[in-house]
């Protein structure tokens, strides 16, 4: 069974915090934040405010009304993540106030109305894990071409300009502290572009778009280029409030024997908190962290340590079928101590005191790196040491996972497990994992309607899962069951009476 965090949560969701170094981490319902818009304490804080507003405010695909009622602004977006915001930065002072064609509008507190002419829109996928829009200022004194990107901080980190390392490390460590609230974390960044960069790959982007062959890979390839040397703005939280009863329904499952996966493209450190604040891990429980390696073998030497580590008397490394069948090149990469892995910058330990110890199970967590080796199809011996692991947790959480992950983790237990799946999600993210699913759920949301489209049964809130699988699933079995007996009865009645005349007629066919 595989839900994800999206599918928990509550629409719509809340901002609730920027990290636009060098401000610490602060609500965005905040005197403070309030104070250093109106008055910025120097030029390059005002640059940087107004950066990170303005990708905020325009680098999306929000469509901005006004309701009738009440003559408010209001925004509509497909991701209510993009909405939010938005939202955000209309409350700072940086309102979007709409697009007619391709000229973008945006009320700033520094310089009034501001236009940009919108030339690209570089889209987010799963894949991406980002999204682009290229401006043009439409200033006749200032025409300058930029680039603005927000996107997964591993994703957004790996494409920025070398240089200025302490905002790096400095919202490196407000991302880690977002996480462990079970906060949803993005970065913004931000480039200048010279007209004749812009034109150069703009022709590039053209032919790209209308190529006959591989044009999503073209696409992809081209926008890859321009999306390169980024300045880092900040990063941004966003809240998902759960929605009523999610703990409890997760409670009843496990109770039920139901083992729960999860498959999120949120950071680790987010996955375990919600992990924590769902139900899914409990208090006592112990933590098996699986993080990306260099290669195959790095992770399947993480998962060797685990398995000698924690399950000694179970002696799952005498199997032959979880051992390489190869040796590698070099050494792989010693994994890391499972009992004392602590957060990225963040002084907060990802695992409990007495890891491995506690009497409340395990709970294997495993990154996309991670995943990609664990499941790959010419590594048979990590896909069965994959197995042998997660059958012997209470729950496994794969995060930073992508669509094409999410259905291999249900096609892992079905070929691997022989047992009956069921997948539940509410995105188009999940579709491909509902799909896989020997029986798929969608939930009716915020974010569309794909899933309930292409899955079995439609729900609206998460809890009222248990309600379809322990009462409405427990009556088709019984129903299953009666009308399978009434069609044996009605057999024998028909065919008893034949067989019992045979006797009076003396079995005779005439």
């Amino acid at each position: 069974m595989t839900p994800k965090p999206a599918s928990l949560a509550n629409a719509p969701q809340v901002v609730e915090r920027p990290s636009v170094p060098p401000m610490a981490a602060i609500k965005f319902v905040n005197a403070q934040l309030k104070q250093d818009v109106e008055s910025p304490r120097d030029e390059n804080h005002m640059r940087q405010l107004y950066g990170f507003f303005s990708t905020l405010a325009l680098c999306h695909t929000v469509l901005a009304g006004t309701d009738e009622q009440t003559g408010r602004l209001e925004y509509k977006a497909q991701s209510p993540d993009e909405a939010a915001l938005v939202q955000a930065a209309a409350d700072a002072g940086f309102i979007f106030l709409g697009r007619e064609r391709e000229i973008m509008r945006m009320q700033t507190p520094f310089a009034g109305v501001e236009e940009f002419e919108l030339l690209n829109v570089l889209d987010f996928t799963s894949a991406r894990k980002r999204m682009s829009v290229i401006v043009r200022k439409m200033d006749p004194e200032d025409r300058r071409v930029f680039l603005m990107c927000k996107g997964a901080d591993n994703v957004i980190f790996d494409r920025l300009k070398s240089g200025n390392d302490s905002l790096r490390q400095k919202t490196g460590e407000d991302l880690d502290y977002f996480a462990s609230e079970g906060l949803r974390t993005l970065c913004l960044a931000y480039k200048t572009i010279s007209p004749e960069e812009y034109e150069a790959w703009n022709t590039r982007y053209q032919e790209a778009q209308v190529a006959l062959e591989s044009r999503e890979e073209k696409i992809e390839a081209v926008s890859d280029q321009i999306e390169r040397d980024l300045r880092l703005l900040g990063a941004t939280a966003i809240e998902d409030k759960l929605q009523d009863g999610v703990p409890k329904a997760i409670a009843d499952l496990k109770r039920a024997g139901i083992k729960v996966w999860v498959a999120t493209g949120d950071k680790l450190e987010t996955a375990i908190a919600i992990g924590y604040s769902t139900n899914l891990i409990s208090k006592d429980a112990n933590l098996i962290i699986v993080r990306g390696g260099a290669d195959v073998f790095a992770v399947h030497e993480q998962m060797k340590k685990a398995a000698n580590e924690f399950f000694p008397d179970d002696k799952i490394m005498e199997n032959p079928a979880v051992h390489p069948t190869e040796e590698p090149a070099t050494p792989s990469r010693r994994g890391l101590p499972l009992r004392r892995m602590s957060m990225g910058h963040s002084a907060t330990s990802l695992v409990p005191e007495g890891n491995g110890t506690r009497p409340g199970g395990f709970v294997l967590v495993v990154d996309g790196g991670a995943l990609t080796y664990a499941m790959d199809e010419e590594a048979p011996w990590n896909r069965q040491l994959m197995i042998e692991l997660s059958t012997r947790c209470e729950a496994v959480i794969g995060c930073r996972v992508s669509p094409r992950q999410k259905a291999q983790m249900v096609r892992l237990i079905k070929d691997e497990l022989g047992v009956m799946t069921l997948a539940i999600g509410d995105g188009a993210n999940d579709v491909s994992m509902i799909q896989a699913a020997d029986v798929g759920v969608g939930i009716s949301g915020e974010e569309g309607l794909q899933a309930v489209n292409s899955s079995d049964y439609a729900i609206a809130q998460f809890r009222f899962l248990t309600r379809l699988l322990f009462v409405h699933g427990h009556w088709s079995y019984v129903r299953n069951s009666n009308m399978i007996l009434n069609f044996f009865f009605k057999n024998i009645v028909c065919i008893g009476v034949l067989w019992w005349f045979q006797i009076y007629c003396g079995w005779s066919t005439t």
